[in-house]
């Protein structure tokens, strides 16, 4: 099963997700990636988290399981 991984682009250039209830940063999407892989290996979504479809994933409850 495919899963969907939300994430967001920093102001400074970070990325940032929130995986197993804990926010993790990283450098660029590809340290990103790295940090997937082992868990999911390329069975992956990923979804960048926008001020203009945040409240939008919100409501879908998205973040609920993250």
């Amino acid at each position: 099963m495919t899963k969907d991984i939300y994430f967001q682009n920093e102001l400074w250039g970070d990325v940032a997700i929130q995986h197993k209830g804990q926010v993790h940063h990283f450098s660029n999407l590809v340290s990103l990636i790295s940090f997937l892989q082992p868990h999911y290996g390329n069975d992956f979504n990923l979804i960048e988290v926008t001020e203009d479809n945040y409240q939008d994933f919100y409501d879908l409850g998205v973040f609920n399981d993250q």
